[in-house]
């Protein structure tokens, strides 16, 4: 049997419990107050809108969300298997919590969480509320179930207090704590299921046994660099990690020779940075897997939209595999990942979570090019004020 060994990095912050004496009073005006506050319900479903969205997002870990049109026939389809899902998910006490948010009544919070389409579910987890979950198109309530009940499997709790170390232990039956820097896992190579780990960790079957440490923060990876893996090595190994000597693993494939002569310019791990954190072009970036579908029939709306752009001047854009280059950056860990890289100084990242048709692509990269124009003009104001004040202190000094 050939094995993998990964490490986990696990980090814990530990706060001393803050305690608090409350008269019955105040308690009483706070659930008075919880109450008034409630979000309205209809079979289910969390009415939204954007005075209670916030609201929402904090107080329900799990957060489904319906963008309902309600003049679309598709939507309004969805709209009555989402509510019969609802209503099941509710009546098991399912953890996820379904809600709704009219976008013909509630359009600045659909603007503001960037929603073109008029059929969109989406998941937000633990209050993100820039980075949800965009699920698949699922026109029936079974699908809806079955797509949360395989999304919300049994794991483990990330204890950050000491409050939150008296509930858990109080409420479960059987608890196991750990306090490690490092987890430890070991991965059967020969078992089939565990083909999409490897592919993660991007490791091939002739480099086993083979030692991975994974930072869970990043997602950068660092690769033991011995043949035998022994536990003197591993300890040394961890050490040199901790001692900030270990060098992440970054893979890339080979430039190809005609990378950028396309429409869509074909990026690899060694020149994605250059490319991308140009502050001279506007980059928009398709990260895809070879094994999705969904990518293989994207990259036609993908290529006609660098069609649009081929002779722009400050746009460009690209495509890249992204399990076959390693990249210092975080996707959205869903394929195909969309990410805008405006032309300014800083190194920015802006996700589009909005609907894919050309026509809402086009409108998402006229904005932020417009947005990228009005923020690289405020950055030279800056680094001009910047110059001029070392100029004014090495004036400063040379008369002294």
């Amino acid at each position: 049997m050939k094995e993998l060994l990964v490490c986990l990095l696990v980090v814990a912050w530990l706060c001393d419990p803050v305690a608090a004496n409350q008269t019955q009073g105040n308690v009483n005006a706070k659930v008075k107050k919880a109450k008034s506050s409630a979000i309205k319900e209809e079979k289910g479903v969390l009415i939204l809108k954007k005075s209670n969205f916030d609201q929402a997002l904090r107080q329900h870990k799990q957060l489904l969300v319906n963008f309902h049109e309600p003049l679309s026939g598709e939507s309004q389809t969805l709209s009555i298997e989402f509510t019969k899902a609802a209503e099941h998910l509710k009546a098991v006490s399912f953890k996820v919590h379904l809600g709704v948010i009219d976008v013909s009544k509630e359009k600045d919070l659909a603007k503001e969480l960037n929603v073109t389409g008029s059929q969109s579910l989406r998941l937000y987890i633990s209050g993100d509320k820039q980075n949800p979950v965009t699920c698949p198109v699922m026109n029936k309530a079974s699908s809806i179930i079955t797509w949360l009940e395989r999304r919300n499997g049994r794991s483990a709790e990330l204890i950050k207090d000491l409050n939150q170390v008296e509930v858990f232990v109080t409420v479960e039956n059987v608890v196991v704590m750990g306090f490690f820097k490092v987890l430890f896992v070991l991965i059967d190579t020969d078992e089939h299921k565990n083909g999409r780990i490897l592919e993660y960790f991007r490791v091939r079957d002739v480099e086993t046994p083979s030692v991975r440490m994974v930072n869970l923060t990043d997602n950068v990876q660092y690769q033991m660099q011995s043949e035998e893996v022994t536990s003197d090595k591993v300890t040394a190994f961890c050490q040199m990690y901790f001692d900030g000597k270990a060098k992440p693993k970054l893979q890339s494939e080979p430039v190809p020779k005609d990378w950028d002569k396309r429409p869509v310019k074909e990026l690899v791990g060694s020149n994605f940075e250059k490319v991308a954190f140009n502050e001279k072009r506007n980059v928009f970036i398709l990260f895809y897997a070879t094994w999705c579908k969904e990518c293989q029939e994207f990259f036609q709306l993908w290529e006609k939209l660098g069609q649009v752009y081929e002779k722009h001047e400050s746009v460009v854009i690209g495509r890249i595999d992204a399990t076959a280059n390693d990249i210092n950056i975080l996707s959205q860990q869903r394929y195909p990942s969309l990410m805008f890289f405006p032309a300014v100084f800083s190194e920015k990242v802006v996700p589009y979570l909005g609907d894919r048709t050309l026509e809402a692509l086009v409108q998402f990269v006229e904005n932020q090019v417009e947005l990228a124009k009005d923020e690289k003009a405020k950055e030279e104001k800056e680094r001009e004020k910047y110059i001029e004040a070392q100029k004014s202190q090495e004036k400063i000094k040379e008369e002294l």
